[in-house]
């Protein structure tokens, strides 16, 4: 004997297939703007972290001829040069500040050579790393 009337479903009809299609292009197409960005601008963090590792390694690099000839202050003062733009045995680096300082009331005011050096630096990505130099290192 036959069944009359009672049909297994098996598969998609074709409007669920198309339905469903048509919701997954409405979904990416409002993603699309947003995951562009995010992949466009993925790699800026690695950019910036080695502008930033730059400049520490110009300032190690600075620390340490200032460690190696004896803590000498004058030396730094003419061997990072005038303000500006450099690339030089440091690395390369912009100069923003060289100047002797001294501390007087909480501040900072202007120095001479037997006071502190501060030397300031510049990448370009804009980011400043400062570093003080004593004059002479004085042990107790």
């Amino acid at each position: 004997m036959m069944e009359y009337g009672i049909r297994h479903r098996t598969g998609f009809t074709l409007i669920e297939v198309i339905v469903t299609l048509t919701l997954v292009a409405v979904v990416a197409a409002m993603l699309l703007p947003y995951l562009s960005k995010t992949f466009a601008h993925s790699g800026d963090t690695v950019v910036n972290l080695n502008e930033l590792y730059s400049l520490q390694e110009v300032m190690e690099n600075i620390v340490a001829d200032y460690a190696e000839h004896s803590n000498d202050a004058g030396r730094i003062w003419i061997r990072v040069g005038s303000p500006g733009v450099h690339d030089n045995q440091y690395g390369q680096y912009e100069l923003v500040t060289r100047q002797y300082i001294r501390f007087s009331g909480g501040g900072e005011v202007a120095g001479t050579a037997s006071n502190a050096l501060k030397i300031t630096i510049r990448n370009t990505q804009g980011e400043n790393l400062t570093r003080l130099f004593p004059a002479e290192i004085i042990i107790p």
